[in-house]
């Protein structure tokens, strides 16, 4: 999809087929809208319509159905109508639930014919399969104990359906093209989104707790700011490290895509996906480009620096009240104090409850989703731990976090610290890294990859991408 979307090194022939991937990106939004916001009998047309299609390319074409997997999975996150945040806890079903897990369907049936096609190669599951497997199973089996065990039951079905993808996407599609896809797909679904929430005052943003800023429907601004940051990262590396035709895209295509993708995430004001994208691509340059015995020069001189900064008494709160005046400063407080602002907008209030939420339970957890309940009493903002590491945790104990952290370490340390190799590791490592980079840091102060969804997906397809790099980035025919 993301090819034909974009129009990325096609012949002229294909414009009809560019045409019609925006057009079809357009309409699945618009179907999406009206299906969530009223139940309405096209939603489940659409869904029918949806699922014959997917289950027919998946099987002739597995990779073409799996880039359309990836992009279903961004809409089956589109909250186009309001939710309390209790009506799931409660097991409320509406038209916008039904509308994503029927999406979820279709997305398990595209993994299902992609994994029965001639291009999936069958092979033992890796160690970092297994890993992620285990914290799948583990997530689903936590319905056994979770203080909502039908909430945990959907939730790490989702989630089960999810890795199931990214491990038959793995064995269909080279680490270069898998990490082209799935990120390409945010690209032209924040575009699509943003235009409508520009033109149709119907699609703006309607979280009542999140006036001016940015986003659509009824989409958090964080959630819209790190689709954008993805897709500014995508177009980042395609621009730079682009060594394919499928790779490969122009400065001015560049531009054109990476300035509105740039202005969604300032208007967003979300600090934590922008602070995370711009960290991924300083991380990444330096490490690309700079010789290691530079990079850890200046990296002790920094925390020198840090140091003396600390032990000279001036803290956090001071730097931002001494800069409080200033444009960007301004910009990133949003209208809030400065005390606001260095208590992370009431973050650190809602750890200090997780933590003590942990403690009571901290091998097994309260289940999949299960600690949302408990998170809302303390908080009625907080239907999460805003932060993977906790959330994990709350979600599944130490003994299924471990796995998870396990296998998200391993994978860190593989793409940003090995030897740089030719060929394929030209372009997929250092998107690897760059992706997981934000998806780790982004989840410091977000849910992230901690919950079912698009940066789950992208953060499992870097793990098993770094895995099949730190193998020589061997060919499928070679697995």
């Amino acid at each position: 999809m993301s090819d034909l979307a974009l129009g990325l090194s096609v012949p002229r022939q294909g414009i009809a087929f560019r045409l019609l991937g925006w057009s079809a990106i357009a309409a699945a939004v618009v179907v999406g809208a009206v299906g969530g916001k009223y139940p309405v009998v096209v939603g489940v047309v659409a869904l029918a319509l949806l699922a014959a299609a997917a289950g027919a390319v998946a099987r002739a074409r597995p990779i073409a159905a799996l880039n359309g997997a990836f992009f279903v999975i961004l809409l089956a996150a589109t909250k186009f109508r309001a939710r309390p945040a209790t009506a799931s806890v409660a097991g409320e079903i509406d038209a916008q639930v039904l509308f994503e897990l029927g999406l979820y369907a279709v997305i398990g049936l595209v993994a299902v014919m992609a994994a029965s096609s001639q291009s999936f190669h069958r092979r033992r599951l890796t160690p970092a399969e297994i890993l992620l497997a285990l914290y799948s199973i583990i997530a689903v089996g936590s319905a056994l104990w979770s203080r909502a065990p039908m909430l945990t039951l959907v939730k790490s079905t989702q989630l089960g359906i999810l890795f199931v993808l990214c491990v038959v996407a793995v064995r269909v599609m080279e680490p270069e093209g898998l990490l082209h896809s799935i990120s390409g797909v945010a690209i032209p679904y924040v575009l699509v989104c943003g235009c409508l929430a520009v033109v149709f005052p119907w699609a703006e943003n309607q979280v009542s707790t999140n006036p001016g800023r940015f986003s659509w429907f009824y989409v958090h601004p964080i959630s819209a700011a790190s689709y954008a940051a993805v897709g500014l990262l995508a177009v980042y590396f395609w621009a730079r490290f682009g060594k394919t035709p499928r790779q490969r895209i122009t400065l001015l295509r560049a531009f054109m895509l990476a300035l509105p993708l740039v202005v969604i995430l300032l208007l967003t004001r979300a600090r934590g996906p922008l602070i995370a994208t711009v960290v991924a691509i300083g991380l990444v340059t330096i490490r690309t480009r700079v010789p290691r015995w530079l990079i850890a020069g200046v990296g002790a001189a920094a925390l020198i620096l840090l140091a003396t900064y600390v032990n000279g008494g001036v803290s956090w709160r001071q730097w931002l009240n001494s800069h409080s005046g200033d444009t960007v400063t301004q910009f990133l407080l949003r209208g809030q104090d400065v005390e606001d602002v260095a208590d992370f907008s009431g973050r650190t209030e809602l750890w200090k409850g997780a933590t003590t939420l942990f403690e009571a339970r901290p091998f097994l957890g309260y289940g999949y989703g299960g600690a949302r309940n408990l998170l809302l009493e303390r908080l009625p903002w907080a239907g999460d731990a805003h932060n993977g590491m906790m959330q994990s945790l709350l979600d599944a104990g130490l003994i299924g976090s471990l796995p998870l952290w396990a296998a998200l370490v391993w994978a860190f340390s593989m793409v940003l610290f090995r030897d740089r190799r030719r060929g394929p590791a030209d372009y997929a490592q250092p998107a690897a890294a760059a992706f997981l980079t934000f998806a780790l840091l982004n989840s410091t102060t977000d849910v992230g990859f901690a919950e079912p969804g698009y940066l789950f997906a992208l953060t499992v397809v870097c793990v098993l991408a770094a895995e099949r790099l730190s193998n020589g980035g061997a060919r499928l025919a070679a697995a």
